[in-house]
């Protein structure tokens, strides 16, 4: 069922110094849409519902900190993408990068 989205494997990189640790996780969160119709009009395109969801993600998660056990961990939005998806023609595909980082002193 459209629209859907899918959290895709993260990559997480240690942080090591002399007064701190930490770590920087990578993710991916993956959109897919199909155009929206109501009835037989098309009342908004798969590009445009896509870059909606794109865009209502980044405002829900750029800057924004996550509480923690030990400290907390800052989330910023580092891109995004819109591209046709290779197995559907209708479908458009929406990638947003994050990549939170927990520094403990």
């Amino acid at each position: 069922m459209f629209p859907f989205g899918r959290f895709v494997a993260p990559l997480s990189v240690p942080l090591d110094g002399a007064c701190f640790r930490g770590g920087t996780v990578t993710f991916t969160y993956h959109f897919f849409a199909k155009p929206r119709f109501v009835g037989r009009a098309q009342v908004q395109t798969a590009e445009d519902l896509c870059a909606r969801l794109l865009s209502v993600a980044k405002a829900c998660l750029h800057n924004q900190r996550l509480p923690l056990d030990v400290g907390g961990a800052r989330l910023r939005v580092q891109s995004s993408r819109l591209i046709r998806d290779f197995d559907e023609a209708d479908v458009c595909h929406g990638i947003l990068s994050v990549e939170a980082r927990a520094i403990v002193s």
